[in-house]
């Protein structure tokens, strides 16, 4: 999933209702269930905000490129200076 503000703002919702639910259901029967799903919302809530942005992701591609086309102009450099020197 990638961190965008839409998405960060939706997890924050979520976490604050799980919250909330887990306040309301402190002296009930439903207690244990609400802790166990406000426990894995949290987890993955850790897991996303530790992902890298969509900028992020996009630098990192555009930087792999980068790194292709220097090696493909050396290896039409190498190959060009092999023709002119037969």
């Amino acid at each position: 999933m990638q961190r965008t503000t839409k998405t960060s703002a939706k997890f924050t919702k979520l976490v604050e209702k799980t919250h909330q639910l887990k306040e309301e259901l402190l002296n009930s029967n439903h207690y244990d269930l609400i802790s166990d799903i406000d426990e894995r919302v949290n987890a993955l809530f850790t897991i996303y905000l530790n992902s890298k942005t969509l900028k992020e992701e996009i630098n990192n591609r555009v930087i792999g490129v980068g790194k292709q086309n220097n090696y493909f102009k050396y290896h039409m450099y190498v190959k060009h200076k092999k023709v002119k020197s037969k």
